[in-house]
């Protein structure tokens, strides 16, 4: 059985890929189209207090966003097109803010932060779908609301373009 998708985690704990520049990326997308990578997956695109492009969604959110100088979003999208990849964007993450009851909270931004990644990167081809971020460490009823509301968004924003 062939593996054709992986993910990309480049904005959280330190791995190298967090001091990758542009050439790195493009090899490693040539790479991955090498081996027959046809899927990549950001992770999640916003992670507490850090981000892969200016998010103004998170900075309005979250007081102590980190910089960006680099708006990898867009860099994974034209890299996804040069090589055949499809991208799937992830969505904002804050386990603290869910370990500690703030599921309306992400739900929240996540809802603004869809609308505005939709609005600065949904015309590009490679762009085809969303990924949940959020997973169901616990089944509660919160989590399983803040998953299924932010699904639904997802899908409710960008309908027109992306396959069912």
């Amino acid at each position: 059985m062939r593996i054709t998708g992986t993910f990309i985690d480049e904005i959280t704990v330190d791995i190298m890929s967090n001091n990758w520049g542009p050439q790195e990326w493009a090899k490693d997308f040539r790479a991955m189209k090498h081996i027959g990578i046809d899927t990549v997956i950001i992770i999640r695109s916003g992670f507490q207090n850090q981000c892969i492009f200016s998010s103004k969604t998170l900075k309005k959110h979250i007081p102590t966003m980190l910089p960006v100088y680099d708006d990898l979003c867009e860099l994974f999208l034209k890299l996804s097109e040069e090589n055949g990849i499809a991208l799937y964007f992830g969505t904002y993450d804050d386990y603290h803010k869910l370990k500690n009851n703030g599921h309306q909270k992400i739900i929240e931004v996540n809802k603004e932060f869809v609308e505005e990644a939709w609005q600065k990167y949904g015309s590009f081809k490679a762009f085809k779908g969303w990924y949940i971020t959020q997973e169901l460490a616990v089944k509660d009823d919160a989590s399983m609301r803040c998953i299924k509301e932010i699904a639904d968004h997802c899908k409710l924003i960008s309908n027109k373009k992306l396959p069912t």
